[in-house]
Order: C-alpha cells, then structure tokens, then sequence
C-alpha cells in the first residue's frame, strides 16, 4: 500500500530574515526599462569565492505599522503589486533571530468581507420601528 506523499503549499507566504553580515544596502532609486518606470535598490553581497556581486531589486510592495492591537492583528499592513494585500507579523525564530511572517491576499477578497461585514452592520441599523 502506497502512502501519497502531501505537499506543502506555500504559495501567497512567506518569511523575511535580516540581511546576511555580508550584505550592504548600496543605492537606490528610479530604473526604466523598455519606458516603464520603477523603484529599484542595489544591495552588495559577497559570494564563497569572494567575489562581489550586486544584486539589483525591483520595489514591488510596501509596509505600514499596523494600526490594530488586537490579538494576532498584523504587525504591518500594506500592498504588494498594486493588486495584493500583504500583512506581516513579528517572530522569533527557534534559534532566537528575528522575522517577520508574511502573507498575501487578493484585495479583492479583503474589500468583500469588509463590505460584507459592513453590510451586516448597515443591516442591524434597519430595525423598522413603528410610530
């Protein structure tokens, strides 16, 4: 008897870890290619040979401190390719480094159970009340 093998689906997560000690943010700034504008970064590495090498980034999101205490609310909040919701949540990892837990959701997704639980509110309000 065969035991199919389940795969771990990581899709729309993810972990960011502090820089490596031989990482350097280098430069940034505004990259065109084929007339499309974007914010990229440069940050130096140092490979096992030790050579350099610079690997250049696009932005493609960004981070709010989010704006909620409530228990396993986000950290940070914001937007990740014009279309996505990201929300991050501080960690420790087992060996004590720091991180932040990530996760991407369809903005439209969001914007349905807001308005649905905005709904149900309006819904509560529209008690008829006989004069």
């Amino acid at each position: 008897m065969s035991e199919e093998k389940e795969e771990y689906d990581n899709r729309n997560q993810g972990a960011l870890i502090e820089p490596y000690e031989s990482m350097e943010f280098m430069l940034q700034g505004d990259i065109n290619v084929d007339g499309v504008e974007f914010k990229g970064a440069v940050i130096a590495d140092t490979l096992r040979d030790g050579r350099t090498i610079l690997h250049v980034y696009q932005r493609v999101g960004a981070l709010f401190k989010g704006r909620s205490d409530k228990e396993g609310a986000p950290d940070y909040t914001g937007n990740i390719f014009d279309d996505k919701n990201l929300s991050a949540w501080k960690n420790i990892s087992k060996k004590g480094n720091p991180y932040l837990k990530v996760r991407i959701e369809e903005r439209l997704q969001q914007e349905q159970s807001q308005n649905s639980n905005t709904h149900k509110q309006s819904n509560d309000m529209d008690d008829e009340v006989p004069f």
